[in-house]
């Protein structure tokens, strides 16, 4: 979804997205953040990520989340708290496979 196309699907989406922001990248509506819930994996972190990693994690995250309870059906699996570990996760993750892959062009 860019800011000059918005459909009423994207407008449906976001009503219920109190609390909060829009993350704009390039002229484009990227995501949207929970600037609690970043500000909590960032606290377990113990560092500031920026919008799009929290984004990409999030998108991994949350589909991580949906598939472990449809096999495990556990309540705490959809509770919030679950959600910010499996995204505290994969930023950890993600950062690791980055830096990989900088070290291996590096050394190519």
């Amino acid at each position: 979804m860019n800011v000059n196309a918005i459909t009423i699907s994207d407008c449906l989406d976001m009503i219920d997205m109190k609390g909060q922001c829009t993350s704009i990248h390039n002229g484009k509506v990227v995501g949207f953040i929970d600037e609690k819930m970043k500000m909590e994996v960032e606290q377990l972190l113990g560092c500031y990520i920026t919008d799009e990693q929290y984004i990409e994690a999030f998108k991994y995250a949350k589909d991580k989340q949906e598939y472990i309870y449809k096999q495990e059906r556990r309540a705490a699996v959809m509770q919030r708290w679950y959600l910010v570990k499996l995204i505290e996760e994969y930023v950890r993750s993600l950062a690791f496979s980055k830096l990989t892959m900088d070290l291996c062009k590096k050394w190519r």
